[in-house]
């Protein structure tokens, strides 16, 4: 955190471009803060409440998302550009002192023992990795060719911008709500379960949106999706966050940011030479095979329920 504030700081004071892109990718090699704070909060948690505390870490993650963008043009229009990154500068320092001060370490675990099976990628894991990544592009895939898809509703130039931008607030503002809700039936109805049919209906609506008509049934459809969609990545991190493994959680949270980077990618990439319904179907396909992958590594919902404290047993293969 104090990396980010200082090279927040140092942005706010070059005035060259090359400068400026070694210092952005500076504060990338510093990145990991997020897989940290999932960590924590998996580490700190009761067994029942990881996946509605993991739940509200993703809103929080969705919710900066969301307003970044907004809060950033307010503290360039009102101090400037220099004094937007000024103010955020000060804003992550305090971060910092609220991390230092407030938040509780978790303790050092033993190295784990030498095994022969230690280099082997575990296929949970993987399809785990396989279901996040396929989860963000559903959620990503969409900001980078908005304009053009409003097009074929027959609104362009300025307009389809700003109601691109209206869009995007309504269904992000949707998975923050959908993540925060979802996660918490988690316990009474099984993590597998629960991320089977969030994707089943996640992926149904995406489907839908090639045979919207209408700005109003496209964007309920799409706040539908990423509010269905939005929870399932917390939730396959609740699977594996009682291993106490820093390694698997950080793997599965690189899953998002390279959802990030692949679904504008993989949308411009097919709507050169394809077109949206296309698009949408193949997102589809390709998180139905990911799911089947999944259910057959989790042909048995070990994870189905947590029982209260005083009826668990050692045979009941709870999480």
């Amino acid at each position: 955190m104090i990396a980010h504030s200082i090279l927040f700081l140092l942005m706010g004071f070059t005035t060259d471009l090359h400068l400026l892109v070694a210092l952005r990718i500076l504060q990338g090699m510093f990145g990991g803060v997020s897989t940290i704070g999932l960590i924590l909060v998996s580490s700190s948690s009761e067994p029942e409440r990881i996946p509605s505390n993991l739940g509200l870490f993703q809103s929080s993650l969705t919710l900066g998302q969301l307003t970044g963008p907004p809060l950033g043009t307010l503290a360039a229009a009102a101090f400037g550009y220099r004094g937007a990154f000024i103010s955020g500068s000060i804003l992550l320092f305090a971060t910092f002192l609220f991390c230092q001060f407030e938040v509780t370490d978790v303790p050092r675990l033993p190295k784990p023992a030498k095994s022969l099976d230690r280099g082997r990628v575990d296929k949970r894991i993987l399809f785990g990795w396989t279901i996040c990544f396929m989860v963000q592009v559903q959620l990503m895939f969409l900001p980078s060719i908005l304009p053009k898809v409003l097009e074929n509703l027959d609104f362009h130039g300025p307009l389809a911008l700003k109601l691109a931008g209206v869009i995007v607030g309504l269904y992000s503002a949707g998975t923050v709500v959908g993540t925060y809700a979802w996660t918490r039936l988690a316990p009474k109805l099984g993590l597998v379960r629960l991320i089977t049919a969030l994707l089943l209906v996640a992926t149904l609506f995406q489907v839908l949106l090639v045979f919207a008509r209408g700005i109003f049934d496209f964007t309920l459809i799409r706040m539908v999706q990423t509010g269905m969609v939005g929870a399932v990545i917390p939730l396959v991190m609740s699977m594996f966050a009682g291993q106490q493994r820093g390694s698997t959680i950080g793997l599965l949270n690189a899953a998002r940011f390279t959802g990030n980077a692949m679904g504008p990618l993989l949308a411009t990439s097919l709507l050169a030479f394809s077109s949206f319904g296309s698009l949408c179907i193949v997102i589809g396909v390709l998180t139905m095979i990911s799911l089947g992958c999944f259910r057959l590594t989790f042909n048995t919902d070990v994870y189905t329920r947590w029982r209260p404290r005083r009826q668990r047993g050692a045979d009941e293969g709870v999480l």
